[in-house]
């Protein structure tokens, strides 16, 4: 695990790396506009547009996505959104109208889950918590809320400078 200045070093520029267009390719979906997809997906799965094994390979990508994800929530939210990602998903059934309820929560809490943990884990060093992943996740978070570069740009360098100056002074 990285020291806490490190770590928050390695975060920081790796959100930079995103307001270059270049690494485009650093991006993909989060765990929040995955989830929708698959919300999105179902209802197409009903008017045959799509066919359920597309629904299946999609869920299968939230479910890596999720992983030790502290934006999903506690272990039963992973638990529970492990499960109906791989139950049926049918557009307007209970385990749909399910994920829909806890996509909606996990889209309201996810950066502050993020807080809390990194917060946690300047006191308990959490080995799950790396900073490559912290910085995608965070970021992908971000851009499909759909904040631009250039605002990740301004929220790293204005936490930068926050942790640069000496405390007290304003």
């Amino acid at each position: 695990m990285l020291k806490p200045d490190l770590f928050d070093a390695h975060v920081g520029a790796r959100l930079l790396d995103f307001r270059t267009p270049w690494p485009r390719r650093l991006w993909s979906s989060g765990i929040v506009l995955t989830l929708k997809e698959i919300l999105e997906t179902s209802e197409m799965v009903s008017q045959e547009v799509l066919y359920q094994p597309v629904l299946k390979d999609i869920a299968s990508t939230a479910v890596e996505l999720a992983g030790r994800d502290p934006g999903v929530g506690d272990s039963a939210a992973h638990k529970k959104l492990h499960e109906l990602l791989k139950g049926d998903l049918k557009f307007g059934s209970a385990d749909y109208l399910q994920l829909k309820e806890l996509t909606t929560d996990i889209e309201n809490d996810y950066l502050h889950r993020w807080a809390a943990a990194l917060a946690a884990s300047k006191v308990t060093p959490n080995p799950n918590l790396k900073p490559e992943r912290t910085a995608r996740a965070v970021c992908a978070h971000l851009l499909d809320a759909e904040f631009s570069s250039e605002f990740l740009f301004g929220l790293v360098a204005l936490s930068a400078g926050a942790r640069s100056r000496p405390q007290g002074s304003t």
